[in-house]
C-alpha cells in the first residue's frame, strides 16, 4: 500500500467514527475514495500530473535567480543621504571580497535598525548582485556604526542605506 493510500484510509477511518456509513457525506467520502483508487490502478492521473507539472515548473522559475520575477531592491527609506554618510572600501577575507565600512549618522536622532543595501555592478554599471546586511546595535546621533558585507565578485561596488527606525527620546535606546 502507497503512503498515500495510508493516510486516506486514516483519513477516512476517523470521518467514519464521526460521521454514520449511512449519511450523505460518508457516502460522498466513499465515492471520492473509489473514484481515486480507481485512477491510481488505470493511470488517469493526467489533470492532476499536468497541473502539478506547471505548478513545479512556475515555482522553479520564481526560485531561480537572475529569473524575470527578480527585482532590483532599492532603499525603503528615500532620502536617506539627509541622515547618514557612508564611508566603505573592498577587502578579501579567504579569498573571498567584504564590503566594509561604517554608516555614519550626521543626524541628532537616535538610529535603530539599521540596513545598508550593497550593489556589485559590472563594468557598465548594472547591477549583478545585490545584498542586504543589518548593522549591529543601535546608532546614536552623531555616531557611527562599522559593517562588513560579503559580496559577489565584481568590478566595482556601491553602498546604501537600505532602512532605518529613527528615535526622537534618548530614553528608547538606553540613554
Amino acid at each position: 500500500m502507497l503512503v498515500a493510500d495510508v493516510v486516506i484510509a486514516v483519513v477516512m477511518l476517523g470521518l467514519g467514527a464521526v460521521v454514520s456509513l449511512d449519511s450523505a457525506p460518508m457516502r460522498g467520502v466513499a465515492y471520492g475514495w473509489a473514484r481515486w483508487r480507481h485512477r491510481r490502478r488505470t493511470g488517469h492521473f493526467h489533470s492532476i500530473r499536468a497541473g502539478l507539472g506547471a505548478l513545479l515548473v512556475v515555482a522553479l522559475a520564481a526560485a531561480l535567480p537572475g529569473s524575470a520575477g527578480a527585482r532590483e531592491l532599492r532603499p525603503l527609506d528615500l532620502g536617506w543621504e539627509r541622515n547618514f554618510t557612508v564611508t566603505w572600501d573592498t577587502v578579501e577575507q579567504k579569498g573571498r571580497p567584504i564590503v566594509e565600512g561604517y554608516v555614519n549618522n550626521i543626524s541628532p536622532y537616535d538610529m535603530a535598525a539599521v540596513r545598508v543595501l550593497v550593489d556589485s555592478l559590472d563594468a557598465s554599471g548594472r547591477i549583478v548582485d545585490q545584498q542586504v546586511s543589518w548593522l549591529p546595535g543601535g546608532l546614536r546621533g552623531g555616531g557611527h556604526l562599522y559593517f562588513e558585507v560579503p559580496v559577489a565578485r565584481a568590478d566595482r561596488y556601491q553602498v546604501r542605506v537600505f532602512s532605518y527606525d529613527r528615535f526622537e527620546s534618548a530614553h528608547l535606546m538606553g540613554g
